[in-house]
């Protein structure tokens, strides 16, 4: 079973939001009607990781939605994201010659993988070993390393090592149980994008751990430019591009009030705060038209912001971790931004509004030109302030 979905038709609703004065609000439901695209297929949780006994994500091709649940408590949402690729070949047959053998054991297809395949490979690495590696894929700027790991038994040190420009390296120090998790690190890879999945040498002095055992399964390696991960892209013999969601609602299929009096979401980004680079990072969560949306940016701060007409009239201030809820109420035509979930900057931002333009195509999770896209979850329901 999975809960990918195809874009259907009939998608306002005027049930189960109750706005401003008690009185019912329009909502929005993102799981079906409007018109989505995406030019490849994409991976998504179908509930909580386990031990690779029973599949916990699953692959929806081209132009399905993905209705994620993560099992941590959201429920089922909407996962939207822009374009990414993994630039590890082979992302699952660390045997491939496309890798580069280390000093640690190797065994092939050793485990039950995240979608069920048995497709897991098991580096056994002594205390000052290494896995198989990878590196100079796709000369990246700044890029993540990523990857499902579990501990062959019982529980185990772990990390990851960042091949980086020149001699400079990063390392990401964790501890695995026989749950798979995915640990990330990330760095400045100009020149030398890739990396070493499972590292038992001593890298203490770059934020790793001391020379340490590591024996795993791993599953779905990833390097890609940005600052976090993003979901999972398998590969072969070359590097795979995910394509972008893009999401649209015409005039018309969704509430004319989202345009004044406003709307409520709930959304888990999958970078935290602390992620969100200043001018790298922009995260659309809904616009109609060119310049009228509510976003996350960091400027200085990461903030939450609400812009009219092109001017940003309401801005919070946040704080908040890797998919931490955010419930954001903007009402445009008074100018009010609210955020609820945050760490810090929970509050009510007020400035002088502006109607949003009737008349356009709603946009969820990108701008009007389908970029500036948002990278996490976003509830399937969006309902009236």
């Amino acid at each position: 079973m999975t809960f990918g979905r195809r874009p259907g038709a009939g998608a306002a609703r005027r049930d189960g939001f109750r706005g401003i004065g008690g009185v019912i609000a329009p909502s929005l439901d993102l799981s079906v009607g409007g018109t989505f695209t995406r030019g490849s297929e994409g991976s998504y949780l179908t509930g909580a990781p386990t031990d690779g006994s029973s599949a916990f994500l699953a692959w929806a091709g081209v132009d399905v939605r993905r209705i994620e649940n993560r099992g941590d408590g959201l429920g089922a949402m909407l996962l939207m994201e822009g374009s990414r690729t993994n630039y590890f070949l082979q992302s699952r047959d660390m045997t491939h010659a496309s890798w580069t053998a280390g000093t640690a054991t190797l065994t092939s297809n050793a485990n039950g993988g995240v979608d069920g395949a048995t497709l897991a490979d098991r580096e056994n690495a002594s205390s000052g070993q290494f896995s198989a590696y990878q590196q100079g894929r796709g000369q990246i700027a700044y890029s993540t390393l990523s990857a499902w790991v579990r501990a062959v038994s019982g529980t185990v040190s772990h990390q990851m090592l960042m091949l980086q420009a020149g001699s400079t390296l990063v390392a990401a120090a964790t501890s695995r149980t026989t749950t798979y998790g995915r640990p990330s690190v990330s760095g400045n890879a100009t020149g030398a994008a890739g990396g070493v999945p499972a590292d038992g040498r001593d890298w203490s002095g770059i934020g790793g751990q001391v020379a340490t055992a590591q024996d795993v399964y791993i599953d779905l390696t990833q390097v890609e430019t940005g600052y976090f991960p993003s979901s999972p892209i398998r590969t072969a013999a070359a590097a795979v591009t995910r394509g972008a969601d893009v999401l649209s609602y015409a005039s018309g299929s969704f509430p004319a009030a989202f345009l004044t009096t406003g709307f409520k979401v709930v959304v888990a980004p999958d970078a935290s705060s602390a992620e969100i680079v200043s001018s790298n990072t922009d995260l659309r969560i809904l616009q109609v038209g060119a310049s009228d949306y509510v976003r996350i940016r960091k400027n200085t701060n990461c903030a939450v912001e609400l812009v009219c007409g092109g001017s940003i009239v309401a801005t919070l201030t946040v704080t908040f971790s890797r998919a931490q809820a955010l419930t954001i109420t903007a009402i445009p035509s008074s100018g009010s931004l609210t955020v609820a979930g945050a760490t810090t900057g929970n509050g009510t931002n007020t400035g002088s509004g502006a109607a949003w333009p009737a008349a356009t195509t709603l946009y969820v999770g990108a701008d009007n030109a389908a970029g500036n896209n948002f990278f996490g979850r976003i509830a399937t329901t969006v309902g009236g302030a």
